[in-house]
């Protein structure tokens, strides 16, 4: 009789492992990767089955505290691209004139990069993805559908879970403009 092998799907593995820690860290996801495991994907897969919105950032916060807002809104997103996007690229390093992304479809998506600056100053080679419950926030007064907004409270938003990023989760192009 012949052995039948059932390949699991790496989506729902790396699910099972979020359901079962508050934080999936690089090495969590490093079989996975090498089996053609997709973050951007997973977090797709996230706000749809579960509508759960991201906030992607360079800063390290620990599982348990709130993120807080310095400018009264919380910002997140449903869109697995651009929480890697704020995740890994900053938008206050000294020269840069403008940061922005193109979403008009998979094979055109990039990130836009203005100004006098080096692209290894603008991306990290680490950042998270912070996942919150989707309520209260919304897409009223944003720059468009991938952005949703809430007004920050004095105690922040609890993050249910964390996913930590690396710079190969980025798939797209950089164009840098002078």
């Amino acid at each position: 009789m012949e052995k039948i092998e059932f390949i699991k799907d790496p989506i729902l593995e790396a699910e099972q492992l979020l359901a079962n820690k508050n934080e999936l860290k690089l090495e969590d996801l490093k079989e996975l990767k090498e089996r053609g495991f997709s973050t951007e994907k997973f977090l797709t897969y996230l706000n749809k089955k579960h509508g759960y919105l991201f906030h992607g950032s360079r800063a390290e916060i620990s599982f348990g505290e709130k993120i807080k807002s310095s400018k009264g809104k919380l910002f997140a997103t449903n869109e697995g691209s651009v929480a890697i996007i704020k995740a890994l690229f900053a938008n206050n390093v000294s020269g840069l004139k403008n940061l922005g992304y193109s979403l008009n479809n998979d094979s055109e998506q990039k990130v836009i990069i203005e100004g006098n600056v080096e692209i290894g100053d603008v991306i990290s080679e680490k950042g998270y993805v912070y996942i919150f419950n989707g309520g209260g926030f919304g897409n009223e007064d944003t720059q468009g559908k991938a952005e949703f907004s809430k007004k920050d409270s004095d105690e922040g938003e609890s993050i249910i879970k964390i996913i930590e990023i690396e710079k190969a989760d980025f798939k797209y192009q950089i164009e840098q403009l002078s």
